[in-house]
């Protein structure tokens, strides 16, 4: 019986030190409709949080760099714009030649 106790113990203690963070799922088609709706009325502040939500490790977060910025310019937040910007230059030459 304390064998029995022991391997079901053993059992949950490695499924709960090995799970893994369980990470929100974001649809990206979704932020960008609601982007370009924030996009057309002209509130640009709402447009960046809402594109902001895009995380760094989606496939969709370089091209998202692009319009980041452009909302920024329009909100005249420009040393933000710069520092958007740069950090797209900055990761996209590990993107031109990937093998």
């Amino acid at each position: 019986m304390t064998k029995v106790i022991i391997a079901v113990s053993l059992f949950f203690i490695s499924i709960f030190s090995f799970s893994q963070e369980k990470i929100e799922w974001i649809d990206v088609d979704e932020i960008i409709l609601n982007t370009q709706e924030k996009e057309r009325e002209r509130e640009y502040e709402d447009a960046i949080i809402e594109i902001s939500k895009i995380s760094t490790n989606d496939s969709a977060y370089y091209s998202s760099i692009t319009s980041k910025s452009y909302y920024l310019i329009q909100n005249e937040q420009y040393e933000e714009a710069i520092k958007v910007c740069d950090i797209g230059i900055e990761t996209g030459e590990d993107l031109l030649f990937p093998f």
